[in-house]
Formats: C-alpha cells, structure tokens, sequence
C-alpha cells in the first residue's frame, strides 16, 4: 500500500515504512488511515513491522542527545544521575517546544551550548539567550515538575483506563510537534488524567482562555485509546447541558489528538469538601452545648449537598441521551466561581444504545469500539460492584447511581466508600464488604440521610435508586425539610431574642440547651453559660416537688400553663415566673415560656396591653401634655378624619377643633386637670378634606401622671355640616 494507490485493498497489499511512519505521525489522510488500521487489525505481520518502527530512534530526539553529549542507548555503566541531569535539562527544552515559547533550532543551539557549558541549567541558557522569560520559565518548571511528580502505580481514587501506569518517557516527549498553525498557545499543564492530560491554552483569534484536552502522547499509537479519546470528545460535545463543558473543536494533527473547551477556574468538588471538613474539626473546639455544636458542624456541609443536587441533575441528562459516565467522583466535578457545577472526564462513558435524540459515539455509524469483556474501567474507590468484576452487560444507569452515592459519601466524611493499598484490594472490599457507615465516622450524620447515601451503595443493583433522579429526589426533599426548619429556628431566635417574655428550651432530661436574653436579664445569669445546666439546680426548695411532676406530665404529652415557679438569681434572691411548657410531637426539646411576676413587667404590660387596644379601637384616642400638645394618637384618626398620626402628634389639639368648640373642649381640659372627669363631650372635629364630623370626648387624667387621656367616639350624623 502506497499513499498513492487509495483503492488498493488493504487486506491483500502490506503498506510500505513511509506509510506506517505518515500513520504514526498522524499525517495520512483519514481515508487511507481507516483502510490501514483495518489491515493493521488484521495483520500481524505489519503489526509486528508497526512495533519495530514505533521503537526507532526519533532523529530529532537523537539529534538532541547527541547535542547533550548522549547516546540513544546509554550503556549500563553510564552514571545514571548524569543521565537524570540530561533527560531533566532535555524535558525541560522539549516542553517549551510543546507549549510553542520556544523553535525546534533554538532548542537543539540551547543543547550545543549547554553541553559546552559545564552543567548550567537549560532554562538559564534559554533566559540568557533571550528565548524566554522568567515568567515563561517558571510556567515550564511547574510542568516540569508535574510530569515528573507523576504517580506511577495505580491508587484507590486513581482512575484505571486500560493502559499501563508508567510515566511518559523521554522519546514521548521530545517526539510531539507544536500545535500547528499560530491560533492556540499552550500556557501550563493544568493535570492529567486516564489517558488524556488538559492544557491551559490562548486562543489567540478570539482572545480567550479554553482547555486543551490532548490524548497522552504514549498512546497515540493505540487505536483503542485513540478512538476511546474521540468518543470521549464527542459524548462531551453532544451533551449540551449546564453541568457540562461545552467542546469546541476536535483535531488530529501532527502526530496528537486534542480537542478544546471551555476552560473552568475553581476547584474540583474534592477539594471544597476537604476543606469544608477541615473547619468541621476546627468547630468541634467551640463554645456552646454540643448537640447545638454537632448541628452547625454538619450544616457546613450543606452548601456541598445543593452542588451534589446539580451532579445528580446532569447524570439524569446524560442517562436521557443514552450515556452513562462510569467514573463519577468528586475529582471529576469542577465547582467554578460562580457557582458551576461541571461534570468533566467523560474517558470511559458507555453508550447504552441508540435511543431518540440521544448521542452518537463513533465516528460512522458502523463503527465499534468494544471494551474488552471483563476490562475493569473506573476509579477503584468509587467503583460499583458490577464494575469491579468487570462485568459489562450489567453496567447500566444504577452504575452511575453508586457513583453518584459514592460522591454523597464523600461528601458527608471527607473520605471515599472503599480505601486498600492496591487497587485490586480496594476492588475486592467494594465486591465484598459492606462500607463503614458514615455515623461510625461522625456521629452527627443524620440517620435517614445515612440511609440514602447506603441505599444507592447498595451491591445489588436492584437495590439502588432506579435511576440518578431518584437519588436526588431523596436528598433533595431532606435537605429541603432541614432549610426549612433552619429558617425556622432562626425566625424563632429572633423572635425570643426579642421578646419580653423569658424564653428556655430543655432536653429530655432536664438540662438546659437555650435561653433568651430576656430570661438572662431577669434571673441575672450569662445566657452564655446557662446552656449545659440542670433547671432543677435553680428552683425553689418548696417548689421542686411540684416542677418535677410538671416535667415528667410534659414529657408524656401533656402541656402546663400559667404554673408559678421560683428561681435562684446570683444575687441570693429568688424572682418568680408564670410558666407554660409544652412538647412539640417528634421533637425532644421541651420549650417554656415565662412571664416575669415584678411590678416593673406589671406595669409594662399593663401599657402594652392599653397601647394594643387602642390601636384596634375604632374610636378616636389621644393623649396630650399639660399644654394641651398631641403626645400619642391612634390609627382611628386615619380612619375618619384622614390625618396620617405624624400630622397629629406634636400639634395643639385645638388645631383640629371647629373655631367654635374651642372654648368648650380647652375649659372641659381644665376640669380634667383637676381630676374632674369630662363624659360625652360633642365636639366637632376637622378634617383632613376641611370638612367637619362630631364626635363625643370623654377626657380624664390618671392619678399621678401629667397627661391627659381622651376618647372620642362617632355620632351619627357625624358628618353634617357646621
């Protein structure tokens, strides 16, 4: 096979090296590449040839080391950290080469004069020679530094892929072009995945930053990963739902497969939920009785729960398109700036079938790519069961439900279901051993959310939620009640904090876990450290007999009200209270409310009782000063004469008085003075239209005071003229 004899079968003539090496670099054109790949399946003979070229020297990469003073095929003997301190300066000016900072020519003149040099670093020659700059240099060390940090064995939340675990090597590295054409600028390498690794990259026509997806170049010889690479690309570009990164475009050139999308800043959801349980820790040193400490702990865990929701919502949508994700994890979730929520890493999705409007996976219809039958695909740690024994026909949208499950476990304890030292004994326990339940780890986990989060842990499938909807449903009705309840609490904090009344919650078993500042005034105690403390230990000798049969009368269901109780202040002194207890059904807290029995809280309420009932009276009510000056004045004057009360209040009463029951109402004043009560004066009063409606007073003065207190009531035919 020649690239100039397309029709020729690929079956029956083998293709020359020039053909082989143009496949390999990725240059033949897709036509003449799907006939050789097809061959190559077919023929074992080219196959082998395709390994023997594969391994020959690159003549750039040989070039380099000849430069560097090195050979291919270092002998055993070479000092092997001469050989580090080469293959280190040599990744170092091929990943500037990669991300386009530097040209191949300056790159190999930067190996002459470094192997000349006496071991200066590559990166201070590329610096001195003006090629790149400081900043440009750090951006290379960090991307140095992640490739060579690189794990290099599989770990319990490392995904398995299918390929081997090595890093890249040298050859890789050095092999890869630049990206072609001057549009997309490589900046820094943001990770690496299963098979794929993500650059920040410039899109320089546009002036925006995406993410550069490229399959890892070690695999770009492998069909199977190639191909899985382009699945990949194309379930992410069809699934067009907010909680996934929308693609841009796909290419293959130059030997690398990449393909671009929206480029997320933020952090991965496993992060946000190691750092939400690091200040769980820090509050377990806080002030406050402990269940109400408990609470606010797993309430920091909330804001995680509503972007739990929005993962389950976008697994819904791809189950709708006919695709499951099979690596779902918190690693997998970017959580952006603000508040995306974006499900990435779409390596390993499986098609289930062809379904209206659903995606389409490969790139011709007739095209197949099958996983190898008991391949085991997924993170280890977060696998369902059905995964781990690799078995394919089981895995269906209850698989992503485990790993929805898996994710909510994570989220309530900071860790994953299943932890081993190899991933196939972290395989083994998912097959075998039930999880450690969340409250085992923190006691605080509410039970029916524990029970969710096991529910979809389920091994059996038929077990889990039937689909990711389902398990969002769940939490979300439970997260939901405990809002609520939390807007609740904090309605009714305020309104204690409040109120006059004095206000005090109780356990079941007497000890005091809140009181209001009010009951905190009037027995005299820190309402700080009042929390903790048995109500007992306050009582009145004489009265404790009586309040523990009241305790236990509360407790089986029953209600007290108006009860007197005395309580010891820090003074030595005991103040008394009228209380009501009651217990709310399903709640353990017993809630009493007191009124403090002083002459101070008689006579406040005795005002607040008379300020409520003539806000509601329907008469007129005003109560004026010895010079005869509106102090206060109720609703009623809105009512029938149209004055707003700020009309009213500081004015002379006279003003709103017809010109000739002025005299009449000023002596009738006078008589109240002196404690002479006035009934049923008529007096017509004006209006804020400037007509007239009589009304009858009826002054009087309480003893004591200097005020006068006055009530007019409507007569009829009030609204005659004068």
């Amino acid at each position: 096979m020649s690239q100039t004899d397309p029709k020729t079968s690929p079956d029956t003539i083998h293709p020359d090296d020039a053909t082989l090496a143009s496949w390999v670099e990725g240059v033949l054109p897709i036509a003449l590449a799907s006939r050789l790949e097809a061959h190559l399946e077919a023929c074992d003979e080219c196959a082998g040839r395709l390994d023997e070229l594969s391994a020959r020297p690159d003549p750039f990469l040989q070039k380099l080391r000849g430069a560097a003073g090195l050979t291919i095929d270092a002998p055993a003997s070479s000092s092997r950290a001469g050989v580090v301190e080469s293959d280190t300066n040599l990744l170092f000016g091929a990943l500037a080469l990669q991300s386009g900072m530097i040209t191949p020519q300056q790159l190999a003149d930067a190996c002459v004069l470094w192997s000349t040099r006496g071991g200066l670093p590559l990166a201070d020659l590329l610096v001195e020679q003006g090629w790149i700059d400081a900043s440009a240099r750090e951006t290379i060390a960090a991307l140095l530094a992640a490739r060579q940090n690189r794990p290099r064995g599989f770990a319990a939340a490392e995904t398995l892929s299918g390929r081997d675990s090595q890093a890249q090597s040298l050859a890789d590295t050095l092999s890869l072009r630049p990206l072609g054409g001057d549009r997309l600028r490589l900046t820094h390498l943001h990770s690496q995945g299963g098979i794929g690794q993500v650059w920040r990259a410039q899109d320089t026509l546009l002036g925006r930053e995406v993410a550069l997806k490229e399959l890892l170049p070690e695999l770009r010889g492998s069909k199977r990963h190639r191909e899985r690479f382009f699945r990949e690309a194309r379930v992410a570009a069809q699934l067009t739902h907010p909680g996934t990164a929308p693609v841009c475009e796909y290419r293959e050139e130059g030997g690398r497969c990449y393909y671009t999308m929206r480029f997320y800043t933020g952090q991965t959801l496993t992060e946000a939920i190691r750092r939400a349980h690091a200040e769980r820790a820090d509050d377990e040193s806080g002030s406050g009785a402990e269940g109400e400490r408990s609470e606010m702990r797993f309430e920091r865990l909330f804001p995680l729960l509503e972007q739990f929701l929005m993962v389950c919502d976008t697994i819904a949508y791809a189950h709708s398109k006919g695709i499951v994700h099979r690596d779902l994890k918190g690693e997998n979730v970017v959580l952006g700036e603000f508040g995306e929520v974006t499900v990435i890493d779409w390596g390993l999705a499986k098609s289930l079938g062809e379904r209206p409007g659903g995606v389409t996976v490969n790139r011709e219809k007739d095209s197949n790519s099958p996983t190898i039958e008991g391949e085991r695909l997924g993170t280890p740690a977060y696998m369902a069961p059905e995964q781990a024994r690799g078995d394919l026909a089981a895995i269906d949208e209850r698989t992503d439900v485990y790993g929805l499950a898996a994710m909510l476990y994570e989220v309530l304890t900071g860790r994953a279901p299943f932890a081993g030292s190899t991933a196939n004994e972290v395989m083994h326990r998912v097959e075998s051993q039930p999880p450690v339940r969340p409250s085992a780890l923190f006691p605080e986990t509410p039970d029916e959310l524990e029970a969710i989060c096991l529910q979809g842990l389920a091994k059996k499938k038929e077990d889990r939620y039937a689909s990711a909807l389902a398990l969002r449903d769940a939490v979300r009705d439970w997260l939901s009640r405990q809002l609520h309840r939390r807007r609740e609490a904090d309605r009714q904090a305020k309104f204690f904090a409040l109120s006059h009344d004095l206000f005090l919650a109780m356990d079941e078993s007497g000890v005091i876990t809140q009181v209001n500042p009010a009951y905190a005034r009037y027995f005299g105690f820190d309402p700080v450290k009042s929390p903790g403390k048995p109500y007992l230990a306050s009582i009145h000798p004489d009265d404790i007999e009586r309040v523990q049969s009241l305790f236990r009368e509360v407790l089986s269901g029953g209600a007290v009200k108006d009860t007197v109780i005395r309580a010891l202040c820090p003074d030595g002194q005991y103040r008394a209270a009228s209380w009501t207890a009651t217990r709310v059904p399903g709640e353990p807290t017993i809630f009493a409310v007191g009124r403090p029995l002083d002459e101070e809280t008689r006579k406040r309420r005795e005002v607040e009782a008379q300020a409520r009932f003539f806000a509601l009276s329907p008469n007129l009510f005003v109560i004026s000063d010895d010079r005869g000056r509106a102090a206060q004045v109720n609703p009623a004057w809105t009512t029938h004469l149209g004055w707003e009360p700020k009309d009213v209040v500081g004015a002379v009463f006279n003003r709103f008085v017809h010109p000739d029951d002025v005299g009449a109402i000023t002596r009738s004043g006078r008589r109240a003075l002196l404690r002479a009560p006035v009934v049923e004066l008529p007096v017509r009063m004006r209006t804020k239209a400037g007509d007239y409606k009589r009304f009858a007073w009826t002054l009087s003065r309480v003893a004591g005071e200097r005020i006068n207190y006055a009530i007019g009531r409507l007569l009829e035919g009030a609204d005659d003229a004068p």
